[in-house]
């Protein structure tokens, strides 16, 4: 995990490279039907395409509603998200690197 800091206008760096100049690609959310519910709405937006399924797989949240953006790296082509999720009543933001299972789809 890397720590997100929120202050002023600072771009988001690179977690592989550390510079600036990701660009975000993708746009995932989890809206739970309940509470802890294993069910709900999921849509998936990337390149002006979009999915709406009720799938919770990759949800950055274990109870709750979850936002993924997906970003890439103009300068060494790496792959971060930037995760949004609650827990026990607090928000979190978290960049990490994106699963290597999502490539192997091509």
């Amino acid at each position: 995990m890397f720590a997100v800091a929120l202050t002023g206008q600072d771009p988001l760096r690179c977690i592989h490279c550390h510079k600036i100049n990701l660009h975000h690609d993708r746009v995932e959310i989890w809206s739970r039907d309940s509470e802890s519910s294993s069910s709900g709405l999921h849509v998936d937006t990337e390149h002006g395409d979009i999915t709406i399924d009720r799938s919770m797989l990759r949800n950055p949240s274990p109870r709750r509603g979850g936002i993924l953006i997906e970003f890439s790296c103009e300068n060494c082509r790496g792959s971060t998200e930037l995760a949004i999720y609650q827990h026990k009543g607090c928000t979190y933001l978290e960049l990490r690197p994106v699963p290597a299972y999502k490539f192997a789809d091509g």
